[in-house]
């Protein structure tokens, strides 16, 4: 069974690793990637990323980073009457409940997240390893002032 390990999503650039616990799959893994455009001319390029990532637990420290401000997310919410967290979670998504006018306003003040996808109200909201604490209390500055 393949490992993969999602490094886009947390702070790379165009770059993800596969790691192989069955060597037997190797020329199967090889054959997947190029036939998937997976194959880059200047690899070295890629790798030099992943170097970087994870020396040091840059990746390590950067999910860290996600899921503290998922954490601080959830706390403000969950002190916001009429605003309803849906699902526990200790990773970096939060999804919860708000009416859609709590909706339109956070959208107008520019924040951005997608929205009605998995019920009426219901929010998806994601941090990463760029987001900053103020961004989160901006945010729920603006959702604790809406209209619920």
């Amino acid at each position: 069974m393949p490992f993969s390990f999602g490094a886009t999503k947390n702070g790379a650039f165009g770059v993800e690793v596969i790691v192989l616990f069955d060597t037997g799959l190797k020329n199967e893994i090889e054959y997947r990637r190029k036939r998937a455009g997976h194959l880059m001319s200047k690899m070295r390029f890629l790798s030099t990323q992943i170097d970087a990532y994870i020396s040091d637990d840059l990746w390590l420290n950067n999910a860290q980073h996600a899921n503290a401000m998922a954490t601080k997310l959830r706390n403000g919410i969950s002190a916001i009457e009429g605003v309803e967290l849906l699902h526990p979670s200790k990773t970096n998504i939060v999804f919860c409940k708000m009416s859609p006018i709590t909706i339109a306003t956070l959208h107008e003040h520019g924040f951005e997240f997608l929205a009605n996808r998995w019920g009426d109200g219901v929010a998806r909201l994601v941090t990463n390893f760029a987001t900053k604490a103020e961004d989160i209390d901006a945010f729920i500055d603006v959702l604790a002032a809406s209209d619920k």
